[in-house]
């Protein structure tokens, strides 16, 4: 029968001093919810037949079913401490009551749920933490203790199952003493390695000498501390309570025979521990167990117990159920512990003193600051929500929460301030009723009028308005408490969708309703539509799926297979500095990123470093421990994502004028690049982005959130690429108990799942050993079952979630285990694949651009334009048909038209540091009747130049017929034929080139049939092309008419180097003007074998060999190395190649080179000289100056000149072997090879 009402506990809420809120922590199955039922017994809310066996705060079903808490439970106990105990109160109580209020949270021990466990630490002052004594001090036993001494809660130790330890282990007496020493020291190590006892809460160890610490089994109902076996012996040793329990722990040893005490032992001495408090608990065990009803008859005569009505009949029967029923009455588990309790943790006022600096994010001079740490009833109210209850109104939820000032009442208007509130804004904040205020009794709930501060308590009403956690308060300027930090991340994740479609917005009102019941459990709705549960781990996601689909949305649902959260994050700083342009083309920003040191990304997420810190105070922290100049540490704009996340914002510019007026559209790009990384669009961890520049326009208007935002975003997301970004994988701590014999099974399924042990131990005085690893969160998908197979059901694995591990290998290898996972994630969300061509748009190898998006930082001159793929509608069939990047996209445009006459040339030109060997390649078209010349400049000085009309005309040189000889496209099948006729002028040409190929041995053979036609007298030759130097060597050719109408079969053979990469060129040249002529080919075999002989081998009678030659030039740091120009016209695409190749020395080679570079169609490349002393960066130009025309530019790529390096980092495929007879056609488009050549994407 419950022993008091609610007006008595509401009576008691105002005795502040007398109230104990507390929580009961520890690792999962250690005994918290059978060890609550003994405290909730004792208030006479369950019988004490049930307690230890009903488990009355775990009120959900599957908590019964699984006999795990899932949920935490809060209930309200009243306690009257024996007048004796007032002594042992350091603290002050009110004066004339004895009365305790004990407001009790039950939270779980599962690592999946240990968001509930922070929950009911912000609400609380003081942990009772349990330890299984055959178990010991387990993972999760550290990271609880670790949370309570974060928040500032004083723990108090009770070590559970002692009746496990005598019956099962059957430990002798000593040996039990030194398990539970060895348990006080571990946790103690634990307290130490977070806390401090100089600190604000004073001494936080635990000590039995003290009270502190309890023993007991819960399951049994019985307990006992230091202090209850003081009180028997005092009066016989005529000894102080305090004084005797010091000699009751540790090495106190007790002569039986000559009545002394001794510190060191010795023959006749017994431990005090042993002899005095274990000895009469073993005697009563045994006597009992064994049935020695005479000998157990005597000793409950001496410890004064009676057994009353049917508790008699256990009496003869002796056993388990007598041995229960005595040591409950002899040591009652309730009032052992709530006296405990009462006594040792600390009453509101005593805690809120030191607390409220840590809750409190406003000012520590303000009415709501000093409300909280004097726990002033009279002060504005400050209430912290810490999270949601379900209600039995489907839906609805109680916002449980505790008022640490003011009072809190039904009927009160009161402003709802969401984690995002800022104060003096409107957003996040509401200011509303609060219809009514009720008091959480565990499966039930009690109304009650109001609720003063120090207490904890429901609110009815305020869900509405807050998701998951808030501040409610009556004092306009309060600021919010501060946010909870859990210690697990939602890092698994699983999609969900409605088996029927009909019943989408059903599951999209039962996530809302998910996401609030949980304080861990995320709910996202990707682009791709896909709406994304994540949880801490597999048993979360399970308990939270089952809620989804049976109590909040009622559908049943589809889920898919679970995945992992990453982060995103980069290796080494940017290897250039990266600039973004707006938009309008009148802004510019530079920027570099880098990594964090190591632990400073930790650092941020335990809050030791936070934006909300004094700068200079901060700035200090960063200096001293990382070596951050002071400067650049006092001017972080921003953290992120969140505003609270692993990253940094820096300003590291000098002398930028209108820079603040930016700052915030700033901040706004690195909120959305930081949350939606560039790999994958998973968060980004652990990158510090360095602002070093920015250019603005003079006008505010041209310099709005619309231009900076996106731009911002673009050059982070540049910085990131250049700075070899990395994935983040989160990692389990994985502790696994087991015997002996299951040990290697351990490691056998570690080994499989990429495990890493690193520490395996006997747990002293048992047959238990423990094996810590770590675990990839990817690797831990049916672990548990797994391991279990494997150990024949011996072993029991808990996994809490530990570090983010970097996993270093390149996301553009598509070789690497890392760039699978990108694609995956990428492909998950409904995402392009990633390659560095998709990133092409934001990598900023200082010149390198495809026109598609922008300019990327090209000033292009008043007359160039970006124009889409397709002719120019000025001049009709005057430009390429196709762009060259994706065959549909844009390339830039010169139109002779648009010149005034004043005007000489126009340009397009870019600032670059060449810091290393690059190569520079772009495609080019030119048309026109007076066309001028295309030329590339660096430093004021010619490099390359090219005059004339180029890859003229645009169309129809390479077509296909069909059988029925009407004209097809290539891809539908048909031969290839290059309509000559087209050509303007003799030698005018025609290239195609075959995939890279292979080179299996030093000869090979190409056999192809073709068909000459028409009065030009035309050439056929064929070349092989070496695929890294780009050199091209005549291998077979044939001059003037074949046979009309019939296809003629050749054989040219391949002189090749062994092991290298080549190319296939068939060319067709114009034999001279006027005339009409048809070359036409079909069914090409290549074979690494020698010809066969059987078709005449037409050798080339020429020796014609085309290849860049070179010439040096040097300046001052920079070498350039010029290519002659390799001139290709692919009729298909209408564009040229060309490749000038640059690279960076140190030394001085020579002044300079004056040397004339001829072309294999004697077009002559004259450069002029460079100086040597230019002290500027290289401008990068290209210029032309013509009277008449269009000249299109598509494609410029700059890069390293090593090419496996380029290819690696482009993601270019390595050709197969190829030995078999593939068919080739005309090229149609494709990426950009940096010789120049083209890797057709669409070939079919």
């Amino acid at each position: 029968m419950v022993n008091f009402t609610v007006d008595e506990i509401r009576g008691l809420m105002d005795k502040k001093k007398n109230i104990r809120n507390m929580s009961v922590i520890a690792h999962v199955d250690h005994g918290k919810s059978t060890l609550t039922d003994s405290l909730v017994c004792k208030a006479g809310i369950i019988a004490q037949q049930k307690a230890g066996e009903m488990r009355f705060t775990d009120t959900r079903k599957d908590e019964q079913e699984r006999c795990i808490t899932i949920k935490s439970t809060a209930i309200s106990l009243f306690y009257e401490l024996p007048a004796k105990d007032f002594e042992f109160i350091k603290q002050e109580r009110e004066p004339n009551v004895s009365h305790f209020l004990i407001n009790l949270i039950d939270s779980p021990g599962h690592v999946d749920f240990s968001s509930e466990v922070t929950a009911a630490l912000r609400v609380t002052d003081g942990a009772l933490v349990v330890v299984d004594c055959v178990s010991g001090v387990c993972v999760q036993t550290e990271t609880v203790l670790r949370q309570a001494i974060a928040e500032r809660i004083k723990p108090i130790l009770f070590m559970n199952k002692m009746d496990r330890a005598l019956l099962e282990l059957q430990l002798q007496q000593e040996d039990l003493f030194q398990t539970f020493q060895r348990i006080v020291e571990n946790v103690n190590v634990i307290i130490a390695t977070y806390g401090d006892d100089n600190g604000p809460m004073g001494e936080l160890q635990v000590d039995p000498t003290k009270g502190t610490v309890g023993f007991g089994a819960g399951l049994h109902g019985w307990a006992f501390t230091l202090k209850e076996f003081a009180e028997m012996y005092a009066s016989k040793f005529k000894i102080e309570v305090d004084k005797l329990m010091k000699r009751l722990w540790g090495d106190n040893f007790f002569s039986p025979t000559e009545k002394k005490w001794s510190k060191g032992g010795g023959e006749g001495y017994v431990r005090g521990f042993c002899q005095f408090v274990l000895d009469p608990i073993f005697k009563i065990f045994k006597a009992i167990m064994d049935c020695r009803k005479d000998e157990y008859t005597q000793l409950l005569e001496k410890l004064n117990i009676k057994l009353q009505g049917d508790d008699r009949d256990k009496l003869e029967e002796g056993g388990k159920p007598l041995l229960k029923l005595v040591m409950k009455q002899w040591l009652p588990a309730g009032d052992v512990l709530l006296t405990m309790i009462a006594i040792h943790l600390p009453s509101p006022v005593v805690a809120q003193k030191y607390r409220a600096e840590l809750l409190y994010e406003g000012p520590q001079d303000d009415e709501a600051f000093l409300g909280i740490k004097t726990c002033d009833a009279t002060a504005p109210l400050m209430m912290y929500i810490s999270k949601m209850v379900p209600t039995s109104d489907k839906g609805r939820f109680y916002a449980f929460g505790r008022v640490f000032s003011g009072v809190v009442q039904t009927g009160q208007k009161a402003r709802i301030m969401g984690p995002n509130y800022v104060p003096g804004k409107k957003e996040d904040l509401y200011v509303k009723s609060i219809q009514r205020t009720i008091l959480m009794m565990g499966r039930y709930t009690e109304p009650i009028e109001d609720v003063p501060c120090g207490n904890i308590c429901g609110l009815v009403g305020v869900d509405q308005y807050l998701i998951k956690t808030g501040t409610i308060t009556t004092f306009e300027n309060a600021h919010n408490l501060r946010v909870m930090k859990f210690s697990v991340s939602p890092v698994v994740r699983v999609a969900v969708e409605p088996k029927n479609p009909a019943d989408l917005p059903k599951l999209v009102e039962g996530l809302k309703r998910l996401a609030k019941s949980d304080p861990m459990v995320q709910c996202i709705i990707e682009e791709s539509g896909e709406h994304i549960v994540a949880g801490a781990g597999e048993l979360h996601l399970e308990i939270c799926l089952k809620d989804l689909e049976e109590d909040h949305a009622c559908i049943p649902i589809k889920v898919s297979d679970p995945v992992v959260s990453y982060r995103e994050t980069v290796s080494e700083e940017s290897e250039i500095m990266c600039l973004s342009k707006s938009p309008n083309k009148h802004n510019r920003i530079f920027l570099k990123a880098r990594p964090m040191p190591d632990g400073l990304a930790e650092d941020i997420d335990k809050g030791d470093v936070t934006p909300r810190q004094e700068l200079k105070a901060r700035a200090r922290y960063l200096n001293e421990k990382y070596d951050y100049d002071v400067n650049e540490a006092r001017k972080i704009w921003c953290f992120g994502p969140e505003g609270t996340g692993p990253n940094v914002l820096m300003d590291c510019t000098k002398g930028v004028q209108y820079l603040n007026e930016i700052k915030d559209s700033c901040v706004a790009g690195f909120q959305w690049a930081t949350k939606e990384g560039v790999l994958a669009e998973e968060n980004v961890r652990g990158v510090r982005f360095d602002i070093h520049d920015v250019t603005l326009h003079a006008d505010a208007i041209h310099r709005g959130g619309g231009q900076i935002i996106p731009t911002a975003r673009r050059v982070l997301y540049a910085s990131m690429l250049t700075a070899k970004p990395r994935l983040f994988e989160p990692v389990y701590l994985c502790e696994v108990q087991c015997p002996e014999v299951a040990v290697g099974g351990i490691y056998g399924v570690l080994n499989r799942r990429r495990g890493h042990v690193f520490e395996e131990h006997q747990v002293t005085g048992t047959p238990m050993f423990i094996v810590k690893a770590y675990l990839p969160v990817n690797e831990s998908f049916g672990f548990t079952a797994d391991l279990r197979s494997n150990t024949g059901g011996q072993a029991f694995p808990q996994c809490v979630f530990d570090h983010w591990q970097v996993m270093n290998q390149d996301p553009f290898d598509p070789t690497t285990k890392i760039r699978q996972i990108v694609n995956d994630i990428r492909k998950r969300k409904g995402l392009k694949e990633a390659s560095i061509e998709y990133y092409s748009h934001v990598l900023c190898y200082s010149v390198t651009c495809d026109f598609e998006l922008s300019e990327c930082g090209w000033e292009l001159g008043s007359i160039w334009q970006i124009f889409p793929s397709g002719s120019t509608p000025e001049t009709a069939s005057s430009g390429p048909t196709v762009d060259h990047t994706t065959g549909s996209g844009n390339y830039a445009r010169f139109m002779a038209t648009l010149l005034s006459e004043s005007d000489q040339f126009g340009v397009m030109s870019v600032n670059t540091v060449i810091q290393q060997s690059t190569a520079f390649s772009f495609w080019y078209f030119m048309h026109g009747t007076q066309i001028g010349t295309l030329a590339l400049i660096v430093n004021n000085q010619t490099l390359w130049e090219k005059s004339g009309r180029q890859g003229v005309p645009a169309c129809n040189k390479i077509q296909c017929k069909g059988n029925d000889n009407k004209w097809i496209d290539c891809r539908n099948g048909g031969f290839l034929q290059i309509r000559s006729g087209e050509f303007d002028q003799v030698g005018e040409r025609s290239q195609f080139d075959s995939p890279v190929l292979d080179a299996l041995s030093e000869e090979g053979c190409v056999q192809f049939q073709y068909n000459i036609a028409g009065t030009d007298n035309d050439r056929l030759n064929v070349y092989v092309k070496d695929y890294w130097s780009g050199n091209q060597s005549c291998m077979w050719h044939k001059n003037g008419t074949t046979v009309p109408n019939q296809w003629i079969t050749a054989e040219a053979p391949l002189n090749l180097e062994k092991d290298g990469k080549y190319l296939i060129v068939f060319e067709a040249r114009k034999g001279k003007v006027g005339g009409m002529g048809l070359v036409s080919l079909d069914h090409i075999i290549v074979s690494s074998r020698p010809c066969s002989g059987t078709y005449p081998v037409e050798e080339c009678s020429f020796e014609e060999v085309i290849m860049e030659t070179t010439i040096m030039t040097n300046t001052e740091g920079l070498e350039v190395t010029t290519a002659a120009a390799t001139t290709t016209t692919v009729c298909s695409i209408c564009t040229s190649s060309a490749t000038i190749t640059s690279s960076s020395t140190a030394t001085q080679t020579q002044e300079s080179t004056n040397e004339t570079v001829t072309t294999q169609d004697g077009e002559q490349i004259l450069p002029t000289t460079i100086p040597n002393k230019s002290k500027n960066p290289p401008i990068l130009a290209i210029v032309l100056g013509v009277l008449g025309g269009v000249v299109v530019i598509s494609a410029i790529v700059a890069g390293f000149i090593w090419r496996s390096t380029i290819l690696s980092r482009l993601g270019i495929k390595q050709s197969n072997r190829i030995s078999m007879t593939p068919t080739y056609q005309s090229t149609s488009g494709g990426t950009v090879q940096m010789d120049g050549t083209t890797n057709d994407s669409t070939h079919p």
